[in-house]
This record gives structure tokens, C-alpha cells and sequence, in this order.
């Protein structure tokens, strides 16, 4: 390429560029608040529901107390908490039975190998190194984990153990859930007795 060919096309190519050019990139910055991550997210929503939940029951045993019966009001206020974190941990025992069905069947299975008590590591396939808790000592499992989130895993069980597993924290949750409904009943017979 010849000088002047070469001066023609940077002349070419600096009428293109705006007239007011920012020397230092200060253009070139976006100024934001960051996004937030999902751990960040997953307590800022657990926070809210606790409050949610510790304003109802405190509203609903007040309510109780000045219209049925105190005593109720103050077991339903000791109460209500504890069987709606049952009924929570029921709820999410049942995402066991949920992954071992989903994830090798819709999933990507792979083998893992034995890295410690309930600690199983497998490469996802964008090479990223993970480690699936899955309980056993072979030396080798095949574990199932989802494409878009990699870091959830689990053991690709027999279709024997999964209808054993479900079944059990099916009857789980029933019992969680049956806790919570009797407190439910607790509360409206208090305000009955009043």
C-alpha cells in the first residue's frame, strides 16, 4: 500500500468519526447500580417473608387475644412459626424426589468420581470443574445435573429408589402440611371461643 493510499483512507475514516471525541473514554463508562446476584436475592426474599409471616402471626394473635380466647392467641403465636417452617422444610424436601426424576431424564449425565464423604466432582460441559453432594464411597457415580444450572446435581438413582424416596417425602410433607392446617384450626377456634 502506497503513502497516499494510505493517507486517503485515514482521512476516510476520520470523517466518519464524530467531531467531539472524549479523550479520556469517560463516554465509554456506564454508571449504575449493580445487578444483584441470586444468593443476594434468594435472602433479601427470604428476609421479606419472614417479616411478612412474624407481622401476620403477631396481627392475627393479637386479633385472637382481644377477641376469643388469650391463651390460644399466645399458642398460636408460638405455634404458627414453627409449623409454617415445617411445612416450608416439607415443601422443600420434596425437590430431592424432583431432581432424581427430572434431571436424567431432561439433563445432562455424566460420570463423577469419589472425592470424599458425599462429595462427588464432574466437569459441566463448559469444562467448569463441580461437585455434586451425593452420598456413597464407589469410586466413580453417574450423576445428572441441569444445563442451565450446573451446580444442581444429583445421582442418577434406580426408577425403585426414586418411587421409594418420593413416596417418603410425600408422606413428609403430608405430615407438615397436616401440622400447619391444625394450627390454622387452632386460630379460628380461638376467635370462636371469645
Amino acid at each position: 500500500m502506497s503513502a497516499a493510499a494510505a493517507t486517503v483512507f485515514a482521512h476516510a475514516v476520520t470523517a466518519r468519526l464524530p467531531e467531539e471525541r472524549e479523550a479520556d473514554g469517560a463516554a465509554l463508562v456506564a454508571e449504575g447500580t449493580p445487578a444483584e446476584s441470586e444468593d443476594e436475592a434468594y435472602w433479601r426474599t427470604l428476609k421479606l417473608c419472614a417479616w411478612v409471616v412474624g407481622l401476620v402471626t403477631v396481627g392475627v394473635a393479637v386479633a385472637m387475644a382481644i377477641a376469643g380466647s388469650g391463651f390460644f392467641a399466645f399458642l398460636f403465636l408460638i405455634g404458627n412459626p414453627v409449623t409454617l417452617g415445617i411445612a416450608v422444610l416439607g415443601l422443600y424436601a420434596m425437590r430431592m424426589p424432583y431432581y432424581e426424576w427430572y434431571l436424567p431424564r431432561y439433563g445432562i449425565t455424566v460420570e463423577a468420581v469419589y472425592r470424599g464423604p458425599r462429595s462427588y466432582a464432574y466437569t459441566d460441559l463448559h469444562g467448569t470443574a463441580r461437585t455434586a453432594s451425593v452420598p456413597g464411597n464407589a469410586p466413580t457415580r453417574r450423576v445428572a445435573y441441569h444445563p442451565d444450572r450446573p451446580g444442581e446435581a444429583s445421582a442418577a438413582y434406580s426408577w425403585i429408589r426414586k418411587v421409594f424416596r418420593t413416596l417418603s417425602c410425600l408422606a413428609f410433607l403430608i405430615v407438615c402440611l397436616s401440622l400447619f392446617a391444625f394450627n390454622i384450626y387452632m386460630a379460628v377456634d380461638g376467635f370462636q371461643r371469645g
